[in-house]
């Protein structure tokens, strides 16, 4: 991916982190549909409110990459494993804060599967921030 003469171990560890890039970055894409329905992309009535489509986004775009980031951090050099660290411990900060907001907003979504499986993704992460961050 870098070319020669690059550490193979670096080289990989940049591929990883472009991995968990591009996936936020899909998602994004998939997510900017706003006041859509997922399948059809026909308008929803009533929109949910702007405030709630963030919420529900961040709270699900973040766990996405805590569960990316502590599956590649095993295998990372030492100093890219230390930077996944970091950016662990910032997420159980800021997950931490944003479950109430987060327990309110998911009761708007109204398809159960995609219920589940949101609260399951976000739970998810906050148990990997807890672990990671004590």
């Amino acid at each position: 991916m870098l070319g020669e003469g690059v550490d193979p171990q670096v080289s990989a560890d940049v591929s990883a982190v472009c991995g968990a890039a591009a996936w936020w970055v899909g998602f994004f894409a998939i997510i900017r549909h706003r006041g859509v329905h997922h399948l059809t992309l026909q308008p929803e009535k009533p929109p949910v409110a702007r405030t709630v489509r963030g919420v529900l986004h961040a709270c699900w775009a973040f766990p996405l990459t805590v569960l990316y980031t502590a599956q590649v951090a095993t295998t990372a050099s030492p100093t890219v494993r230390e930077f996944f660290s970091a950016y662990l411990r910032m997420q159980a900060e800021q997950l931490g804060q944003a479950r109430d907001s987060f327990q309110t907003a998911i009761t708007l979504v109204d398809h159960d599967d995609l219920r589940r499986r949101m609260i399951h993704v976000f739970d998810a992460a906050l148990d990997i921030t807890t672990v990671r961050a004590t």
